[in-house]
């Protein structure tokens, strides 16, 4: 963090924004300068979400499905839907008349 932090204090006419923009340890330096950010870059810079939900129109949309901070995940969801399951698999293997035939 410290180097962007020189990189705007000695020449920031020289960073390369492009490069930059997909960095997520800059996003201090691409707050403070979004008139430089490289939008096709940035939409694959995973902590850079609420710059680009602020700016939907500047996405790159091909480049924004790769970014991996677009996916969330319910894991409350997700173990109950686990539960659910499980308990259905276990109702159909163990119920009395597959459990019959077995024993025969």
């Amino acid at each position: 963090m410290i180097a962007y932090k020189l990189l705007e204090w000695i020449n920031p006419d020289n960073i390369e924004w492009w490069y930059l923009s997909s960095n997520p340890e800059a996003i201090d330096l691409l707050e403070a300068n979004q008139d430089k950010i490289d939008w096709r870059e940035l939409s694959m810079n995973p902590v850079a979400i609420h710059l680009l939900e602020a700016n939907q129109d500047k996405i790159d949309w091909d480049e924004f499905s790769h970014n991996p901070a677009i996916f969330t995940y319910d894991y409350q969801k997700l173990r109950t839907n686990k539960l659910t399951i499980n308990r259905e698999v276990v109702e159909y293997v163990y119920h009395p008349d597959r459990v019959e035939r077995l024993l025969e």
